[in-house]
């Protein structure tokens, strides 16, 4: 089994279904004051997403998403 301790546990969720959900390296957001890069243990925050893309890279894989907007959550 692989050491998630490293690794960001990401979930993309719209009101239907969860999108996506699997642990990562990074993810970057497009947000209202520009792109947001997170890696693990960064700061928790909670704020506003816009439309754009989403990249989220695991181990040497990067895997793009649409969004139309909505939030994220920064969690410990």
């Amino acid at each position: 089994m692989e050491n998630n301790k490293e690794k960001l546990e990401i979930s993309i969720i719209t009101p239907e279904r969860i999108v996506y959900h699997d642990f990562a390296d990074y993810i970057s957001i497009p947000g209202s004051e520009g792109v947001l890069g997170v890696f693990p243990r960064h700061t928790p925050l909670f704020t506003r997403i816009v439309q754009g893309e989403v990249s989220i890279k695991n181990d040497k894989e990067y895997r793009h998403l649409s969004v139309a907007g909505g939030f994220v959550e920064v969690e410990k």
